[in-house]
């Protein structure tokens, strides 16, 4: 924590000991010239937190879509299923998309449960599909929620039984797969996969996972984290004799994958190419 002399705003390169915050030079002094102090670290790390902070807000807002700051504007006055006044829903939790010339407005959790639930995603007043831009806008929203431990779902509302879930994990991997630009996909392409098929899928996925987190040379790297999450996947089929659980085990580390990478396109690819080598 010590400048490296009575006149350098340098950090000092040496090793602190250990249980303390100097080195062995800087610890025998009476009074510390710290670094921070010096070079004013604390009021630059409020800058720069705020300035993020900011930066995030801003974003999640214009991911929210038209109608976020001025409720009035949505051809809807009512959320679709809490039926509460569209204008007492929190600005985090709006979402908003333009339908001709009409502006519909919804909980977040309340269209993402509609989307999740369908192939072929609709506006639920209208019935007509939605676009892949406004897919999109929701999905960044969902994942960032998800990545923060934000609520996505109502308690009361989720998908249950154990062949609705599994079905409802591959529709979900689907639709993202789907939104990044390879159309047509449906969750019967992996719903179909035996377990044999489940492994060769997920060891090709690996494979190549294990090329694409070479690129980075950090070992901390997302990359490398999801080599060792498929890796230790397939160190579970030795003890899975079900092909429905396997197939959950493949599906929840795909969607976790592709809801934490900041490039969800190059993990779409990888799953694609595994899949049409099969």
């Amino acid at each position: 924590m010590s400048c490296r002399n009575k006149t350098s705003k340098d950090r000092c390169p040496n090793a602190s000991l250990s249980g303390i915050k100097f080195c062995g030079v800087h610890s025998k002094l009476k009074t510390h010239r710290l670094w921070t102090d010096v070079n004013d670290v604390q009021k630059r790390v409020t800058l720069i937190s705020k300035i993020w902070k900011g930066y995030l807000l801003r974003k999640l807002l214009t991911l929210a879509g038209p109608g976020v700051l001025n409720r009035s504007i949505c051809h809807n006055s009512e959320e679709l299923l809490t039926l509460e006044p569209i204008k007492n829903i929190n600005p985090f939790d709006y979402f908003g998309f333009k339908e001709n010339d009409k502006i519909y407005g919804f909980d977040i959790r309340t269209i993402f449960d509609s989307v999740n639930r369908n192939i072929n995603p609709v506006n639920p007043y209208t019935r007509q599909p939605l676009t892949i831009q406004d897919r999109r806008r929701l999905r960044e929203i969902v994942a960032y929620r998800f990545r923060n431990k934000i609520q996505v779902f109502y308690e009361n509302n989720k998908v249950s039984g154990a062949e609705a879930i599994l079905y409802n994990r591959w529709l979900q991997l689907s639709q993202v797969i789907e939104e990044n630009g390879f159309f047509n996909t449906n969750p019967n392409l992996f719903l179909g996969l035996n377990r044999t098929q489940l492994y060769v899928f997920l060891t090709m996925i690996l494979n190549d996972m294990k090329t694409w987190a070479a690129e980075h040379k950090e070992k901390n790297s997302k990359r490398f984290l999801y080599v060792f999450w498929i890796q230790n996947i397939l160190n579970k089929y030795a003890m899975t004799q079900s092909t429905n659980q396997f197939s959950f085990y493949v599906s929840t580390i795909l969607m976790t994958i592709l809801y934490n990478s900041v490039e969800p396109y190059s993990v779409c690819f990888i799953i694609m190419s595994a899949l049409y080598r099969l």
